[in-house]
């Protein structure tokens, strides 16, 4: 089945994400009243791990949303930014 789990770092926030079978995925961020604020990841990606990095500096401090689909697996992960 597929699955995901975060890294936070100083700097950037680490998503790993595990298809079980090459896959589409489409990733974007969201502010706390669901504005669409950035595409992070539209496209194939492969059976196995992969990773996306988010720079917190390119964020204020606050929550976040990262919402999309992965495969089967729909992603919805609240993240809080904090500098």
């Amino acid at each position: 089945s597929d699955n995901y789990f975060i890294k936070y770092d100083v700097s950037k926030i680490e998503l790993y994400f595990g298809a079980s079978k090459e896959s589409e995925m489409k990733l974007s961020i969201y502010d706390k009243t669901g504005r669409e604020l950035k595409d992070l990841y539209k496209g194939k990606i492969g059976k196995g791990y992969s990773k996306l990095t988010i720079n917190k500096g390119d964020y204020a401090t606050g929550e976040y949303f990262i919402r999309g689909k992965m495969g089967e697996t729909e992603v919805n992960i609240k993240i809080l930014i904090l500098k």
